[in-house]
């Protein structure tokens, strides 16, 4: 599997709002990451999914971000 498709596949366990706002962002620095050796894979996906869990529970308690 490609680091595009895994790191799509990441992305979409957002919320869609974060997703629409940060989706790009998230994408690019990630391919820069894992192309400049920066990251692992294991690290990547937790940090993802936690990260995640934590805009749903946002979005689903009606807290915004203050950005």
């Amino acid at each position: 599997m490609s680091t595009d498709r895994v790191i799509r596949a990441l992305i979409r366990l957002y919320p869609r709002e974060f997703r629409d706002r940060y989706g790009r962002a998230m994408l690019a620095f990630h391919r820069d990451r894992v192309r400049e050796g920066g990251a692992t894979w294991p690290r990547i996906v937790s940090d993802h999914l936690t990260s995640a869990l934590a805009e749903h529970v946002r979005s689903l308690s009606g807290r915004r971000r203050v950005r």
